[in-house]
């Protein structure tokens, strides 16, 4: 598979503790498996909104516009649950130097060797 522009993309899930550091909460997750775990239970929105800030942090562009962020409290299977959205959200293009997610094209690519990237 070719993708038309180098990429750099990390070799794990983003972690729990990586999560917690950069957002300083944790989403609802269910059952905590540990730190090293990766993060599950996130919106769009919140993958977008890391993505945002561990780009801050590393003194990078941030990749996403997001306006109307707020969190909701919603009912899940009948357990009460915070879920983060936003009302629009707006990519800044491919082209972005900071952190952001994988192109359907780039997670089917993932951190594989020797996979060719144009």
């Amino acid at each position: 598979m070719i993708v038309p522009r180098a990429i750099v993309m990390m070799e794990t899930e983003v972690t729990v503790a990586m999560f917690e550091a950069t957002m300083e909460y944790l989403p609802d997750t269910g059952p905590f498996c540990g730190d090293d775990c990766p993060v599950a239970g996130v919106t769009i929105f919140e993958a977008m909104n890391f993505a945002n800030r561990f780009s801050v942090r590393d003194g990078l562009p941030e990749c996403y516009v997001l306006e109307g962020c707020r969190t909701d409290a919603l009912m899940w299977h009948e357990t009460p649950v915070s879920v983060w959205q936003c009302e629009n959200s707006t990519f800044v293009g491919p082209e972005c130097q900071g952190f952001r997610l994988p192109s359907g094209r780039e997670w089917e690519l993932g951190p594989v060797r020797g996979a060719r990237i144009a």
